[in-house]
């Protein structure tokens, strides 16, 4: 599976706008029986920059492409979507991991995900700083 970011620029968008989007997308990915394919891992609003990050989990775009449409949620025109990693997610013993998603400065955005370690693993942190 990779890790994918969706842009979506949404001027005025509030918080509520930003769940609601959450749970559309979701019920989407239920309703087309992806739950498999692809995860919403969750959503960033900046409303200085009137955008919205929207961060998920699948092995290709076209799921993503799928339940967003579904979902009838705001995306930019050319409908990119911007592969940020790619790796085998270790759980922790709640079959759970976490992705923090900050952003440093206006032009750049880090991504940095961290494992806190268990009996058999090590804790690790890993980030991508990238144009955004």
């Amino acid at each position: 599976m990779s890790h994918f970011i969706v842009e979506r620029f949404v001027p005025g968008a509030t918080a509520d706008d930003v769940r609601a989007w959450g749970v559309a997308i979701e019920a989407s990915i239920e309703a087309l029986e992806l739950g498999g394919e692809v995860s919403h891992l969750g959503s960033e609003l900046m409303n200085r920059d009137e955008t919205c990050l929207c961060f998920f989990e699948a092995a290709e775009t076209g799921s993503i492409h799928r339940v967003n449409d579904h979902a009838e949620v705001p995306k930019r025109k050319d409908g990119d979507f911007v592969k940020v990693a790619s790796k085998d997610v270790l759980l922790d013993e709640f079959s759970s991991y976490l992705a923090k998603f900050d952003r440093p400065n206006a032009e750049r955005c880090r991504i940095k995900v961290r494992f806190p370690g268990d009996a058999d693993h090590l804790p690790s942190t890993t980030f991508r700083t990238f144009d955004c």
